[in-house]
């Protein structure tokens, strides 16, 4: 009887084993590799030890102390979380998964009337934005008295089409909703990316994923807020799980992953900090910390750079302790070196600043910043990235501050003052070799936002969204890349991040009149704007 038992049980672990692939269907899939230190799976991250390790901000850890991960082969294996046990971040439809180019859309493609290579004048409605006072990126600009604006503006965008060195490889598919891949920039993937809000359902984010990779895009960037991984000491969240398998799904797909993380949680701010607004916790160390373990969550073959805090020029993300580039740096360089612990080879890159000028209680000059962070030893960091965020508000990449008819009379507001500005303060520090990540760019507006493609009004914040068209948009995200990758801003741009693919998908978005809807390359129904068409039809470099 023994012996039959025994047969019986070898034979149901024989039909397991062969149970098809369909029938054992993963909801999720977290790769690990054989590793010379260990780590932890990316579902059970690790605990903070009861001793947790000091990154001191005066003396580098020394690198040779960690071995770097084995270059072994990859082993998928699969977990019991279902995808059930997730936390879902719904938004009000469903986004459509865009298989082809034929989805409907109320865009007609432009009708060039100029020479090749050219598009016809554009021309601004004569509106009165209203100062700008939040959103994606907020300017504010001391001795501005108030926006001057001509009763209309014209802007012409003109792309050089030119012969590009480098496999160029045309689009699979070409929308007759954009110009066709002639008559747009050739484009090198490999030093462009696209941030994408992770906190939306697995269906979402496989989507949005899916519609990047369309682009062909070589990077995606993703911000964690610290407060909402970690809302007790040493408890972490289902989103901060989830998000940590993001990150690796991405990398399966083929993506590069830059990681942004800010917020830190109320139990480590300082003690009366405002909680209503976000900043940084009181010891430089916890954040550090932080950052340290999330890398060893995500391993570092599934992360490529990680981003040291966002915007900490503006005090609704820096409250609670002084705010000025030298009190950043006192946070950076744990950071630093945590990160490089836990992988030598990351990418580190300096908070993008907010394009800004000082307002007493609100913001400091990021130029100002920049300075301050070099008087603080930026330079003891050569190989970090500095990060900044380019805004063209309602003016054209081309144009400069202050142009005749411009939207607003200061360097903050124009593309090309802001990457030049923050290079000629390198120069200034004897900084040449400096590379340069603009982690943040892109033009805002509320037409066709909603989920009718329709017009919304913009948020009051954010009234110049009403100086910008769909074509404008696409226009000046085309032409932005095309200056990026041409000289001499190719010697130390690195890396661009398209802000954003999916923000005005997010419950409340719109309703909400949020700013950061309205730099969204989806509406909010998911369908893809106009600039999604325009990058689509480019011709790449990969």
């Amino acid at each position: 009887m023994r012996r039959w038992l025994i047969l019986g049980c070898l034979l149901v672990t024989m039909l397991a084993a062969c149970q098809s692939e369909d029938e054992a269907d993963p909801e999720i899939v977290v790769i690990t590799a054989t590793r010379s230190r260990p780590t932890d799976s990316a579902l059970e991250p690790t605990q903070r030890p009861t001793d947790p390790p000091i990154f001191p901000s005066s003396t580098p850890i020394p690198t040779d102390t960690f071995i770097p991960p084995s270059p072994t082969l990859l082993v998928i294996v699969t977990n019991t979380l279902s995808i059930d046990q997730l936390p879902v971040f719904p938004t009000s439809t469903a986004s459509p998964t865009i298989e082809g180019v034929d989805s409907p859309t109320p865009y007609r493609s432009p009708t060039p009337t100029n020479t090749p290579g050219q598009f016809p004048t554009a021309t601004f409605p004569g509106t009165t934005p209203t100062q700008n006072a939040g959103g994606a990126a907020t300017a504010f600009v001391t001795g501005v008295p108030g926006p001057q604006l001509t009763p209309t503006v014209t802007s012409e965008v003109v792309f050089e089409i030119a012969s590009v060195e480098g496999n160029v490889e045309y689009p699979p598919a070409i929308s007759n909703l954009a110009p066709r891949p002639e008559e747009l920039p050739i484009i090198d993937v490999r030093t462009l990316g696209m941030q994408i809000h992770p906190f939306v359902t697995l269906d979402e984010w496989r989507n949005a994923l899916g519609l990047t990779k369309q682009l062909k895009m070589g990077w995606i960037k993703v911000q964690i807020p610290w407060e909402a991984a970690e809302p007790e000491a040493g408890q972490f969240t289902d989103l901060y799980r989830q998000t940590v398998s993001l990150v690796q799904r991405a990398h399966l797909e083929g993506f590069k992953v830059l990681v942004s993380v800010n917020r830190a949680p109320y139990w480590a701010r300082p003690p009366g900090a405002d909680l209503t607004r976000h900043g940084p916790p009181s010891d430089p160390n916890a954040y550090a910390q932080f950052i340290n373990k999330l890398i060893v969550d995500i391993e570092p073959q599934f992360i490529d750079a990680i981003e040291i805090w966002n915007e900490p020029n503006l005090v609704r993300e820096w409250a609670g302790v002084p705010m000025n580039g030298g009190e950043y740096m006192r946070f950076f360089e744990p950071a630093y070196y945590a990160a490089r612990a836990a992988d030598p080879e990351i990418i580190v890159v300096t908070a993008g600043l907010a394009p800004v000028g000082d307002i007493p209680n609100q913001a400091e000059d990021d130029r100002q910043f920049l300075r301050e962070m070099y008087a603080a030893g930026l330079m003891n960091f050569p190989d970090a990235r500095i990060g900044l965020h380019p805004y063209g508000w309602a003016n054209s990449p081309d144009e400069r501050c202050c142009s005749v008819g411009s939207w607003k009379d200061a360097p903050q507001f124009f593309m090309l003052d802001t990457i030049e500005e923050y290079r000629q303060i390198a120069l200034d520090n004897g900084d040449s070799g400096r590379k340069f990540w603009l982690t943040e760019f892109g033009w805002g507006t509320y037409k066709g936002i909603s989920r009718d493609a329709q017009d919304a009004p913009p948020p009051d914040s954010a009234q110049f969204f009403d100086l910008v068209s769909l074509e404008q948009q696409a226009r000046y995200v085309m032409r932005a890349i095309e200056i990026f990758q041409k000289a001499p801003y190719a010697g130390y741009v690195e890396m661009a991040f398209l802000w954003n693919m999916n923000y005005a998908t997010l419950p409340n978005a719109i309703e909400g009149r949020g700013e950061q809807a309205g730099y969204s390359l989806l509406d909010a129904s998911g369908r893809p704007r106009l600039v999604f068409w325009y990058l689509l039809n480019t011709r790449k470099i990969r």
